[in-house]
C-alpha cells in the first residue's frame, strides 16, 4: 500500500461529511445506487439502478451520472496522476469512482477512487486517492504494531504522484535526504526509478537505500 498522510485524508474526509450526499452503492458499470442523506442526525436511505458514464482515454474516466457534473474538474486532477504514471507498472488505463467501503473495488485491470461530493475540496481528495490507490494494496503499509518500515517514504512517491507536495509530512533527516534526491531527479527518471523499484513499492518496503 502507499499511504498518503493518511491521517490527513482521513480528517478531510471527516471535514466533509457533515451535510453532505454520499454515494456508496455503485458496484458494476450498472448497479445499485445507495444514496445516504445526512439530516439532523438521521439518514435517509435510497436506491436505484444505475449505469456509470464512462469516457476520454489515458485514463479513461467513469463516474456516477450524479457526479457527472464534475468530470472537468475530476478530469483535471486524474489526468497529471495518470501521466506521472504513464510507461510504469502503475500506468493507470482506467480510473473509475467508486463508493466508500461495500462495492469499493474497481473491476480489472482499472483503479479506484472515491468522491465524496463535488466540491474543490472532494475533488482534489479524488486525486490523491487514485494516487495511492495506483500504486498498491493499502494494507500493505500497516501492521499490527503501527505503519510499516516503509511508510514515509511510501508518503514521499504518494505526494509526486498525486502531485502534492505538502502530502510528505516527514522531517526525519533521512527522509529528507531521500526528498531532495527524488526531488532533483526529472519526471523521465522518476518513472525509470518507479519501474525498477516496483515490488519494495507495492510492499511498503521503501528504505533510504533506494533513494541514492
Amino acid at each position: 500500500m502507499i499511504v498518503i498522510a493518511g491521517w490527513a485524508l482521513n480528517q478531510q474526509r471527516r471535514a466533509m461529511l457533515p451535510g453532505v450526499v454520499l454515494v456508496i452503492g455503485a458496484a458494476t458499470t450498472a448497479a445499485g445506487l445507495a444514496v445516504l442523506i445526512p439530516q439532523h442526525g438521521h439518514a435517509t436511505l435510497t436506491g436505484v439502478n444505475v449505469t456509470w458514464n464512462c469516457a476520454g482515454t489515458a485514463p479513461e474516466l467513469c463516474l456516477h451520472p450524479a457526479l457527472d457534473g464534475a468530470r472537468p474538474a475530476v478530469t483535471a486532477v486524474v489526468t497529471p496522476v495518470a501521466r506521472r504514471l504513464a510507461g510504469t507498472p502503475f500506468a493507470i488505463h482506467r480510473a473509475e469512482q467508486r463508493p466508500r467501503g461495500m462495492g469499493s473495488a474497481p473491476s480489472p485491470g482499472a483503479v479506484a477512487f472515491a468522491l465524496d461530493d463535488t466540491t474543490p475540496g472532494a475533488v482534489r481528495l479524488a486525486g490523491h486517492e487514485l494516487a495511492v490507490n495506483a500504486l498498491g494494496d493499502q494494507a500493505t503499509c500497516y501492521t499490527d504494531t503501527g505503519p510499516a518500515r516503509g511508510y514515509d517514504l511510501a508518503q514521499l512517491v504518494g505526494a509526486w504522484v498525486a502531485g502534492d507536495r505538502a502530502l510528505y509530512i516527514s522531517d526525519s533527516p533521512t527522509n529528507t535526504s531521500a526528498r531532495r534526491w527524488f526531488d532533483n531527479l526529472n519526471d523521465t527518471r522518476r518513472r525509470a526509478w518507479l519501474t525498477s523499484h516496483q515490488r519494495a513499492i507495492r510492499a511498503c518496503e521503501l528504505d533510504a537505500a533506494a533513494f541514492r
